[in-house]
């Protein structure tokens, strides 16, 4: 994951194995946790969250809960 500031400056770096994860959608969405949970520590608001997972944004971005 990588912080950046409004400028495009890196802030913070970090890689590391999740091994709990069992799928690559799972992972993708722990990632996107982590890095929040780092960006409301280290960051002012507003914070932008981009991802590769078309899957997981589009989970993110909807009104209703998918339970399957």
């Amino acid at each position: 994951m990588v912080l950046r500031t409004d400028q495009g400056d890196i802030i913070f770096t970090a890689c590391r194995e999740n091994c709990s994860c069992v799928n690559g959608l799972e992972a993708e969405l722990a990632a996107c946790r982590e890095g929040l949970e780092l960006a409301l520590h280290r960051t002012d608001l507003p914070i932008l969250i981009e991802m590769d997972s078309v899957e997981a944004v589009n989970m993110l971005n909807a009104s209703t809960n998918d339970r399957s």
